[in-house]
């Protein structure tokens, strides 16, 4: 008996199956398929950093230096050789180069200044800014500083002991800046170029300074 109503139920399930299976139209066969966006893989020459970049090359447009700022993280590329400023802490920064060796530091003083030192913690350059002004000099006392200052809105002169230097001038509304060998590209309003006319300073120190004022905002 048990038996009996065990088929009888089984007959009868198969039998709405059958009935719903009609209604429909009989059992598809067709592949359910689903549509997945294509994979875009990104350049394989496209940088890998974030952030706002700022470029120097020579006249034949062969990259010196790219400066990315990234938030609190700076990195300089410089050929081959790669820096990245890592905050210690909030009056201090260390440059380590691509195997991890410490190369230089950076000592700031609120807004108003900050420091250039080696790798043994030996002033290379001290930094003033003022809200028209950036003095450089390579002592502790600002003695023959070269100073940096924007005249008439589009002109940047390089002074020391009030002797002109050198000048540049600048566009507001475009991207790209010729000094001197130079041709640089998103230094837009900005005095930080003007480093580069300094003599006698290192090119890699040039290019720290640079970096370090385009983060100042100046």
């Amino acid at each position: 008996m048990k038996s009996m109503l065990i088929k009888t139920l089984c007959y009868s399930l198969l039998g709405f199956s059958l009935f719903f299976a009609g209604c429909s139209g009989g059992v598809s066969t067709k592949e359910h398929v689903v549509y997945e966006e294509p994979i875009e893989y990104p350049d394989e020459n496209a940088p890998l950093d974030n952030g706002d970049y700022y470029y120097i090359n020579n006249q034949k447009n062969i990259s010196l230096a790219e400066i990315i700022i990234n938030g609190k993280d700076l990195v300089l590329h410089v050929g081959d050789e790669t820096l990245v400023g890592d905050l210690k802490r909030d009056d201090k920064r260390k440059y380590y180069d691509n195997n991890d060796n410490f190369r230089y530091a950076v000592k700031y003083k609120d807004r108003e200044s900050f420091k250039l030192r080696d790798s043994n913690e030996e002033l290379l350059w001290k930094v003033k800014i003022k809200e028209d002004k950036i003095s450089i000099a390579n002592n502790e006392e600002m003695n023959n500083a070269f100073d940096i200052r924007i005249y008439d809105g589009n002109r940047i002169k390089l002074k020391k002991s009030d002797s002109e230097i050198n000048s540049m001038r600048f566009d507001p509304n475009s991207d790209f800046l010729e000094v001197e060998d130079y041709s640089l590209r998103g230094f837009k309003s900005t005095m930080a170029p003007a480093v580069l006319m300094i003599p006698d300073m290192k090119p890699l120190e040039k290019y720290i300074i640079c970096t370090e004022l385009v983060n100042f905002g100046k």
